[in-house]
């Protein structure tokens, strides 16, 4: 009878960690697939039409908070990557270390790019904000000259409002 009952606790200790590795196995591969429609979707970003930036950014805060929303689940595979490997020798344990460190370093890379992108993406959005209220300026001036008896004041007033286009011309220029 003790030794029935020493098996079975055996067995019952055997089939804790079997389902603890399963367990765990499943968060990796639900996390590594996840990954892998974050890569694929980061990597629809690369080329944006002048008309679709604004849109992008915004997919991208959005991209950023799931992102975020996941860090979570890295950090739980973290605890148990480092819990397992305070459990079992170097040897047992370095194919699950491995295996993060695969993960860790594929999403630091998609938080790279994702940053990268969004930078990028917010300089276009201003410089074509930018470019439409400098275009809008310009053509109010010819308007203005077109359309109008101008005084010789006028003239120096519009004269004023274009060396501010140039000088914001200059100052984007040189950003």
């Amino acid at each position: 009878s003790g030794l029935a009952e020493s098996v079975r606790a055996k067995i019952n200790d055997v089939s804790n960690v079997i389902l603890s590795r399963h367990d765990f196995q499943s968060k990796v591969a639900n996390y590594s697939h996840w990954l892998e429609g974050m890569s694929a979707n980061v990597a629809q970003l690369d080329e944006i039409p002048a008309d679709k930036v604004d849109l992008t950014l915004e997919k991208i805060y959005s991209l950023l908070q799931e992102y975020s929303e996941k860090q979570p689940m890295l950090q739980n595979i973290y605890e148990e990557v480092k819990e397992v490997s305070l459990q079992y020798n170097a040897q047992e344990s370095e194919p699950l270390n491995a295996e993060y460190s695969s993960i860790s370093q594929v999403n630091q890379e998609i938080e790279h790019k994702l940053k990268t992108k969004m930078t990028s993406l917010q300089s276009w959005s201003e410089l074509l904000n930018w470019h439409t209220e400098t275009i809008n300026s310009l053509n109010h001036l010819k308007y203005q000259l077109e359309n109008e008896n101008c005084s010789p004041e006028y003239i120096k007033k519009m004269i004023e409002e274009s060396d501010d286009v140039i000088n914001n011309l200059i100052k984007w220029k040189q950003a």
